[in-house]
C-alpha cells in the first residue's frame, strides 16, 4: 500500500503531488549546497521527500532523527550515538561505498566498528563527531548527513559551531535540517545574525504546504483504487473536511480504514488523541505556563481565526490574568512550535489537534 504506508517513503511513486519541491531539493543536492533546509508542519512529508530524493539520485546518506534524542540537554555523547547509529545504517544499505567508509572510520580512536555496525568506544565530545564527519568527507564521494526535526539541537552546546565548521572544512558532506518547528529552527540557525556561526554563510530552503481539496480527492482516490476499494462520494468527503490537506492526516485515515475497518469518526478520535497527546508533550515541560497556553489554544479553537487582541480577551477570560508581555511571549513560543500559524490573523495549525482542543475543552 505505497500510498497508505504510514513509513517514510523513499521512492518517488509514493510520493504524492511533490514534485516541484522534489526537483527543487534534487537541484540542491546535484549543486552541493552544503546546508538545506526542508520546512513544513508536522505530517507535511518533509522525510518522505528527503528520502525519495537522495535515494533516487542514489545519493549515501547518514539519517539522524533528534526525536530519538533525550528530553533536556543533549550532551555530545547522546548526539554522537545517534550518529554512529546513522553511519551504521549507512554501511549496511550503501555497499559501493561501504569499505571506503569503514576504513575512514575504523582508524578513528572514538569508535569500533563491527561488521555494519558503528559504536562508541568512551564518551563523546565535539572533538570526536567532527572527527567523524571529516572521516566520511575524506572519502572523497557526496554524502548527505540528514538531521530529522533539527531545531531539537537547541539543546546541545555549541552546535551552530559545529554545522559551521563543517560547512567550511568538508566539501563532500551536504547536510540537510528538517524543522516542522520553523520559529525555533530559525532560532537555532539566526542567519540573520551577525554574531551567529552560521551567518552569511549560503544556504537553500524548500517548504512544503498542505494539498488543495482537489489533490486531497485525488491523493484518497488512488490510494483507495490500489487497496482494491472503491470508497464512497461521501467519505471522501468526509476525509478531506476532516483533515484540511494534511498529507500525514490523509494517510493516516486511508491506512487506517484499509487495514482495521471501522467507521470515519472512530478513526478521526484515534487521530485527535494522537495530536493532543504531541501537544500534552509540549505542556508537560512547560508546567509553570501549562494552563496559559492550554488558555490560548482553547480560545483559538474556539474562535477559529482571531486576532492578537482578541485572544488575549478569550484567554484572560479562561485563565484570569495574564501580562500582556507575558501573552505576547507565549503566543510566539505556540508559532514558533508550529502549534499556532499566524497569517492575517492566529489559527491552529493542524486541524486533527483543533478538533482535539474543540471536543476536550470547547462546549457546543
Amino acid at each position: 500500500m505505497p500510498y497508505f504506508d504510514l513509513r517514510p517513503k523513499e521512492r518517488r511513486e509514493d510520493l504524492f503531488d511533490r514534485e516541484e519541491e522534489l526537483k527543487k531539493l534534487e537541484r540542491c543536492v546535484d549543486m552541493k549546497i552544503p546546508l538545506i533546509l526542508v520546512l513544513g508542519l508536522r505530517r507535511y512529508g518533509k522525510t518522505s521527500l528527503v528520502l525519495t530524493a537522495l535515494n533516487e539520485m542514489e545519493i549515501p546518506y547518514v539519517y539522524i532523527d533528534c526525536r530519538r534524542l533525550p528530553v533536556g540537554p543533549i550532551s555530545y555523547t547522546q548526539f554522537g550515538q545517534t550518529l554512529a547509529e546513522g553511519v551504521s545504517k549507512l554501511l549496511s544499505k550503501h555497499r559501493g561505498i561501504r569499505e571506503k567508509v569503514r576504513r575512514a572510520i575504523s582508524s578513528l580512536d572514538s569508535i569500533t566498528v563491527w561488521g555494519v555496525e558503528v559504536r562508541l568506544k568512551r564518551e563523546t565530545k565535539k572533538y570526536d563527531i567532527i572527527e567523524m564527519l571529516h572521516s566520511l568527507d575524506s572519502i572523497g564521494e557526496k554524502i548527505a548527513v540528514v538531521i530529522d526535526e533539527a531545531q531539537e539541537l537547541r539543546r546541545l552546546r555549541d552546535f551552530t559551531a559545529l554545522l559551521a565548521y563543517a560547512y567550511d572544512h568538508m566539501k563532500n558532506l551536504v547536510f540537510i535540517l528538517t524543522g516542522s518547528e520553523v520559529g525555533l529552527l530559525y532560532k537555532l540557525l539566526k542567519t540573520e545574525d551577525v554574531k551567529s556561526w552560521i551567518y552569511g554563510r549560503a544556504y537553500a530552503e524548500v517548504k512544503l504546504k498542505r494539498l488543495s481539496r482537489e489533490r486531497s480527492r485525488e491523493f484518497l482516490v488512488k490510494g483507495f483504487k490500489q487497496c482494491g476499494i472503491t470508497p464512497s462520494e461521501k467519505l471522501i468527503e468526509e476525509i478531506i473536511n476532516a483533515v484540511d490537506g494534511v498529507i500525514g492526516w490523509l494517510t493516516y485515515a486511508g491506512y487506517k480504514i484499509v487495514v482495521e475497518g471501522g467507521g470515519l469518526e472512530k478513526i478521526m478520535r484515534e487521530a485527535e488523541n494522537l495530536s493532543y497527546s504531541e501537544f500534552e508533550g509540549f505542556l508537560s515541560i512547560r508546567k509553570q505556563a501549562r494552563e496559559r497556553y492550554l488558555a490560548i489554544m482553547r480560545a483559538v479553537a474556539e474562535l477559529g481565526e482571531a486576532s492578537w487582541s482578541q485572544i488575549y480577551a478569550r484567554a484572560t477570560a479562561i485563565a484570569g490574568r495574564i501580562p500582556k508581555q507575558r501573552f505576547t511571549v507565549l503566543l510566539e513560543n505556540l508559532v514558533d512550535t508550529r502549534f499556532l500559524i499566524k497569517e492575517e490573523k492566529y489559527r491552529i495549525a493542524d486541524p486533527i489537534l483543533e478538533r482535539a482542543i474543540k471536543r476536550k475543552y470547547v462546549k457546543a
